[in-house]
């Protein structure tokens, strides 16, 4: 009966010591802040560079024009398509004007309608060669490097490495004991090795499901907002993840806002 009675004890004792360990705030774990996304941006096309406008950590956005090749032959195509299409219409209308006279057959009048397709279609296809020989950004970002200088020939090299630099990612390396207590949509306090940046929060978006056996680790992925690009990529940090109260109160300012 008293052996019993231990038994039971002990058994409560040790659940309690471990819900008080599972309790327990996980410690500050090392991260490192990294862009989001980094390319090494080429042309579709190869060519003579003929202008770069940016340079080394200039801000580029998606969709900007950072550099165009030598199009002199895909201006004159351009323009010479244009001709022979202003030409089809002006054909199409006489051809109209005289099947409607009956000076023409139904099927003269098609031929003209057709040769004003093709012509229109010929104008498109010039002005996308034409479209190809400027180089877009396709990612808001920051240059990170500069490859080339107008007058080289761009085959298959890169001409810059842009970063993305909004939002930030944070990469963790957790113990597996934390394993299932890092969960997608926590926050966390991010401090940098470098700098007095204040109130530094990332949100958890990626918890890795493989654990690595050799070292006994997860990886965890945060997105840290960087709109005004304070906060550079490369630097050395740590990461304190939010307890249950300071996710409520979290989202209570946020939602708030």
């Amino acid at each position: 009966m008293i052996k019993a009675i231990r038994n039971k004890i002990y058994v409560i004792g040790a659940l309690v010591v471990t819900a008080s360990v599972q309790a327990d705030a996980i410690p500050e774990i090392d991260c490192l802040i990294e862009p989001n996304m980094v390319i090494e941006l080429s042309s579709p096309v190869s060519g003579v560079l003929d202008s770069i406008s940016v340079d080394r950590s200039d801000a580029v956005n998606q969709g900007q024009i950072v550099a165009t090749l030598k199009s002199d032959v895909e201006q004159v195509k351009l323009r010479a398509s244009q001709e022979t299409f202003n030409l089809s219409k002006v054909e199409q209308k006489r051809s109209t004007e005289l099947y409607r006279d009956n000076a023409i057959t139904l099927s003269e009048k098609e031929q003209s309608d057709h040769e004003v397709a093709i012509s229109e279609l010929e104008v498109e296809s010039a002005r996308a060669n034409l479209e190809l020989r400027n180089i877009r950004s396709p990612i808001d970002g920051i240059v990170a490097d500069r490859y080339l200088m107008p007058g080289e020939f761009i085959e298959d090299k890169p001409l810059l490495k842009i970063a993305q630099l909004d939002p930030l990612r944070v990469e963790v390396v957790a113990p597996v004991t934390y394993f299932g207590r890092v969960r997608t949509g926590m926050h966390a306090q991010v401090k940098t090795e470098f700098g007095s940046f204040d109130n530094l929060v990332a949100e958890v978006v990626v918890v890795d499901k493989v654990i690595d056996a050799a070292s006994g680790t997860f990886g965890i992925r945060l997105e840290l907002k960087n709109k005004d690009y304070q906060i550079p990529g490369g630097l050395k940090c740590s990461v304190r993840f939010f307890d249950e109260q300071e996710e409520a109160e979290y989202a209570n300012l946020h939602t708030d806002r």
